[in-house]
């Protein structure tokens, strides 16, 4: 029985597997596990972060404006 392969969306190189989601780099297709690791964890991790400071933000931002009386 032989593998099904499959192109990467992203760096274009076939791979053997289930593939993986490749969002937020790519919003359709499959990449191999190399891309996940190397482009897609990271872009992940970035946009969390991303969140987390804005969300702070917003905290400090309220926090200010009950302490000044707005």
């Amino acid at each position: 029985m032989s593998k099904e392969t499959k192109v990467c969306c992203i760096c274009g190189k076939e791979f053997e597997g289930l593939g993986n989601d490749p969002q937020p780099v790519k919003e359709e297709g499959e990449c191999c596990d190399a891309c996940n690791w190397d482009k897609i964890i990271p872009a992940r991790v970035r946009e969390y972060n991303k969140k987390e400071r804005y969300e702070l933000q917003q905290e400090i931002d309220e926090t200010i404006a009950d302490n000044m009386g707005f």
